[in-house]
């Protein structure tokens, strides 16, 4: 708990709108605030991503678009104060030492896993792709496992949301066209969005080459 209270006082000194944004958040969760279809937003958005946030913002009178574009503000906020908790934590005793000893374990996850494909995208190609088809989450421990920069993380994760909320709008608006039903629809698009998130897992688990071996060529 010191080391939390201290990383979270360091990030409140250089980065106080950052925590500001993520304490408005966690109020919206935590304080009891689900009636409001805007805080509901917030929430769904946040485990759902964009296709959960489409369906919503439907229902609320909300475009599509304007939808993916909340989205990607949120999640870019999100990441923001994530990669500065993770570097606070980082630099005290024996948490640092505990993420130094996960960040040494998992970079060939970092690199593209296992897959040869993968891998040919390099970091930021695999960042972006993560951000993509996963979501906010897991490209912010890709940009600390890597000690990327701050700004360098941001740009990548912020490409990434924005073609995530291209490709989740076109894939959208294509299904509002073909299907009239508004249940079809949503099973339609969460089942496409849901395949093509399992397609990326699936390929950052594919077995070739060692790491290491990749490494020495």
């Amino acid at each position: 708990m010191p080391v939390i209270y201290s990383a979270l006082k360091e990030l409140s000194a250089h980065h106080p709108k950052a925590l500001a944004a993520a304490s408005l958040i966690a109020g919206l969760v935590l304080g009891g605030t689900l009636r409001s279809r805007w805080a509901a937003f917030i929430i769904l958005s946040l485990v759902g991503g964009f296709p959960v946030a489409i369906l919503y913002g439907e229902r609320i009178g909300l475009p599509s678009y304007a939808s993916c574009i909340l989205v990607v503000m949120i999640d870019l906020a999100l990441a923001f104060t994530a990669l500065n908790i993770l570097r606070r934590l980082g630099e005290h005793g024996r948490m640092g030492s505990y993420l130094g000893r996960l960040r040494s374990r998992y970079i060939p996850l970092a690199h593209g896993g296992d897959s040869s494909r993968l891998w040919r995208l390099g970091s930021a190609g695999v960042i972006v792709a993560a951000t993509i088809f996963i979501g906010w989450w897991l490209p912010v421990i890709i940009s600390y496992f890597l000690n990327l920069e701050l700004k360098d993380a941001l740009r990548l994760i912020a490409l990434g949301l924005a073609l995530g909320g291209v490709l989740a709008w076109g894939i959208y608006a294509g299904l509002a066209i073909a299907v009239s039903s508004p249940i079809l629809l949503a099973a339609a698009f969460l089942a496409i969005l849901m395949i093509l998130a399992q397609i990326f897992k699936v390929m950052m688990g594919v077995k070739g080459k060692p790491y290491k071996e990749r490494i020495r060529r």
